[in-house]
């Protein structure tokens, strides 16, 4: 399985995180790859100083 990763600065207090499968060869459903999109909302208790909004 490969995924992809993208990292989304919201604000300076919420971020996205996105993944995603990237099905590859024929046959690799057979072993749990189904083209799955997971995102998860991350929000930070300080200020995320490294944020470029």
């Amino acid at each position: 399985m490969d995924c992809e990763i993208d990292l989304i600065p919201v604000s300076r207090s919420e971020m996205w995180v996105i993944v995603a499968e990237s099905m590859q060869p024929v046959g690799c459903e057979r072993y749990g790859s189904d083209d799955t999109i997971w995102a998860a909302r991350i929000l930070w208790n300080k200020p995320n100083r490294l944020a470029v909004v």
